[in-house]
């Protein structure tokens, strides 16, 4: 499980905050997440460019710039669609989540 937390930011945080997480865990996304850890979101290194680009505040919420619409599987997933999905999408990381997300 400590594995999933290095990923995973907590809905209220800021995009520095979120930034900060992304890079310990030296990959380009974070899953936020609520506080009954049920997913919301995803931010990858690209949202947090175009928040940039656009004057967005770092300080401003991870809300603001997350993407509520993301590319996921569910549990128990088959590997060809996930071959399939990285074949035919720009997508580099794809969550793995419980039906209720």
């Amino acid at each position: 499980m400590d594995e999933i937390n290095k990923y995973k930011v907590l809905s209220n945080c800021s995009i520095r905050e979120a930034v900060r997480k992304m890079d310990e865990a030296r990959t380009g996304f974070c899953v936020c997440v609520d506080q009954a850890d049920r997913v919301l979101g995803v931010m990858t290194d690209g949202d947090f460019r175009r928040a940039v680009h656009h004057g967005i505040q770092l300080d401003e919420n991870v809300l603001r710039v997350m993407n509520k619409d993301f590319r996921w599987v569910k549990k128990g997933f088959d590997r060809k669609e996930i071959k399939k999905i990285f074949a035919n999408t720009l997508v580099r990381q794809i969550p793995v989540l419980d039906d209720g997300r």
